[in-house]
């Protein structure tokens, strides 16, 4: 049972070096949390001005982008980007340790 939980998770690990991957998952996060109805009801009780309901779905549409946009480059890339770096760091060690090199 540990072989066949184990597969699909090497599986993930291995993919989501892959930055299309890595895009996916972050926008089907962030589509998650704009798309929740509490999140509508929020913004239409609190938001300064009202917004039409056919128009609520362009509204959280832009805001969509944007906080792709934002998130993508401001936190995303950043962090992603220092955890992939200690990843490979980390992996290149474990080369050396299995194979040092020669003089």
């Amino acid at each position: 049972m540990s072989a066949a939980l184990n597969q699909p998770l090497n599986f993930v690990r291995n993919q989501f070096h892959d930055r299309l991957v890595q895009v996916s998952v972050y926008s089907g996060l962030v589509f998650y949390i704009l798309s929740n109805p509490a999140v509508f009801a929020f913004v239409e009780k609190n938001f300064p001005f009202k917004i039409q309901k056919d128009m609520q779905l362009v509204f959280h549409t832009v805001l969509f982008m944007l906080f792709m946009y934002l998130g993508t480059k401001f936190f995303f890339d950043p962090v992603l980007g220092r955890v992939m770096e200690g990843y490979r760091n980390k992996a290149n060690r474990a080369v050396r340790k299995v194979a040092p090199k020669r003089k």
